[in-house]
């Protein structure tokens, strides 16, 4: 009975996958000779509308430059962070407003924080902006490539103003992510509503509130046109594909959990507690602390914080329908124990890594046998998915260096796409890999940073498990390691076979410069004694 009930809900949610996906900001946003003709901004607007709209952003722009060099670190971060969901799109298509204010506020950062928090990923992130800026050169659309480059100078001054934070201490990230949170929340219930009342979905599509929340395209919901959140089994809450809000929500689940963990290991800061910065208890329990260092947001509302955001984000990624989390939810966790525990006993780990292979057996298995529409159909997806890459490999020996630039990807499989695709409607699809659409952008020198930037925060953090490997593995030390080792693979994972780059999408870009911040943050899973209190705060303090 279970089984047949399960088999079919899971094939009653099965949609084609001739959708063309609204996230993918090279132009895929429609068919055929229509999606080729996608005017640019300046092809759309007349010469004076041009002039204000340029002129009234950029007196934004400086408006925004200005409070990147006057706010304090921590309230500039949770705006950016709420601004990852609230991204008021405008007459710049994708390029949002948000994104906007965020690469304006790059400048004030880096001259504040920059060479205090320094580091390896920066560099490679910001030599990658460089080279999109040049792929500009052989690229046919302009406003892509640009749109690639803004979104790759704002991950890098939100990863600069992340470490800068996490370096004031736990308290000051906390708070951050205390001013994202009513916004965040806010996202997963829609999505759960949504999901529960598609008429009021499609109500809220129809509305002009979507026009400025959701991305391009919404618009052309009244007319008719379907999108992925239109299907009764997915939703996406402001947003309007339910696969990218899935992976928005999975990166917050992790965000959040770390500051539910995080936040737990905590000293006991009572009325009368006692401090290096308040020896006699005098404020009370407002009292000073290194992991609270102003005592404005307590241990235990940062908690309550993090497991309410991270558990509605939880639901609200299931609700969103897409299949990816339903994989991804068992495989990333059990792999990311394995890494823990073999860090600490290698044998062990072998172990529990067969036991992973036989379980993603069983588990195939087992959904051939309850919902078999739904493997056919993820067996369809594949098999497109496969053929696009196909296309891509036969562009590679001719264009291996530079590959096809910013906009010319449309150009080469529309040319294909009755070869390729002949019974399918035409439409425009992007690869549906990271790694492949950083060389079909700016060919392989964009390919190889791509690599790197996604690896090396997975590295840093199985280093740091290793550092750690002497703590007790069921410790919440040791779980900020994972939540934070499942967070990135997660964003690779789901990018592996979607239209997501490296840092999923403009969404999930603050969030995800969080997560690989605290990759690099050295105090990642450290073990706290609750009466010590830090030596290195405590001089900062004093000082």
């Amino acid at each position: 009975m279970i089984s047949e009930t399960a088999s079919s809900f899971l094939d009653s949610c099965v949609v084609p996958e001739t959708t063309v996906d609204p996230a993918d900001p090279t132009g895929s946003g429609g068919g055929g000779s229509e999606a080729l003709a996608d005017p640019s901004f300046l092809a759309s607007h007349g010469t004076l509308e041009t002039a204000l709209t340029l002129g009234g952003v950029a007196v934004a722009g400086l408006a925004v430059a200005f409070a990147a060099f006057k706010l304090p670190a921590r309230l500039l971060l949770g705006i950016v962070l709420a601004l990852g969901v609230l991204q008021f799109f405008g007459p710049f298509g994708f390029t949002s407003f948000a994104l906007l204010a965020t690469a304006a506020l790059v400048p004030g950062i880096l001259w504040r924080f920059g060479r205090d928090t320094a580091h390896l990923w920066g560099w490679l992130l910001a030599a990658l902006a460089v080279w999109q800026t040049v792929a500009v050169l052989w690229s046919d659309k302009v406003g892509a490539a640009a749109f690639g480059v803004i979104q790759s100078v704002a991950l890098l001054g939100v990863f600069v103003l992340a470490r800068a934070v996490l370096r004031e201490g736990r308290g000051a990230a906390g708070t951050a992510l205390l001013i994202a949170a009513p916004v965040v929340a806010l996202q997963a219930l829609a999505a759960i509503l949504f999901r529960a009342l598609p008429d009021l979905e499609y109500a809220y599509l129809t509305s002009p509130v979507a026009r400025v929340l959701t991305e391009p395209g919404v618009e052309l919901v009244a007319a008719g046109s379907f999108d992925n959140v239109m299907d009764p089994c997915k939703a996406g809450g402001v947003f309007l594909n339910g696969n990218t809000a899935s992976l928005f929500f999975a990166v917050v689940v992790c965000v959040y959990a770390w500051l539910a963990l995080g936040s737990a290991q905590r000293g006991r800061f009572g009325s009368q507690a006692r401090s290096a910065t308040d020896p006699g208890g005098r404020f009370g329990s407002q009292a000073r602390s290194a992991t609270d260092p102003d005592g404005r947001l307590g241990p235990r509302a940062r908690t309550a914080t993090g497991v309410v955001v991270a558990g509605l984000s939880l639901v609200a990624m299931f609700a969103t329908g897409s299949k990816t989390p339903l994989v991804l939810i068992v495989l990333l966790p059990v792999a990311a124990i394995v890494v823990l525990v073999g860090v600490r006993r290698p044998a062990l780990a072998a172990i529990g890594a067969g036991a992973l292979i036989v379980l993603a057996a069983v588990g195939a298995f087992a959904a051939t046998a309850v919902a078999p529409g739904f493997v056919q159909q993820t067996g369809r997806t594949l098999n497109e998915r496969f053929t696009l890459w196909g296309v891509v490999g036969e562009a590679f020996p001719e264009n291996w260096f530079l590959g096809l630039g910013f906009g010319n990807w449309r150009y080469l499989i529309a040319d294909r796409w009755d070869e390729v695709f002949p019974e399918v409607p035409n439409q425009v699809w992007p690869p549906h890999n990271l790694y492949l659409q950083a060389w079909v952008d700016a060919g392989i020198l964009s390919l190889l940073l791509t690599l790197v930037l996604s690896i090396l925060p997975l590295v840093l953090v199985v280093r740091r498990a290793y550092l750690r490997r002497r703590d007790p593995l069921f410790s919440r030390g040791t779980g900020e390691v994972l939540v934070v080792l499942i967070g990135l693979a997660w964003v690779i994972g789901h990018g592996a076979g979607d239209t997501t780059v490296f840092f999923g999408d403009s969404h999930s870009l603050p969030f995800f410069a969080f997560l690989v911040a605290l990759a690099c943050d050295p105090s990642l899973g450290e073990r706290r004694d609750p009466d010590r209190v830090d030596q290195d705060r405590v001089t900062e303090v004093s000082r």
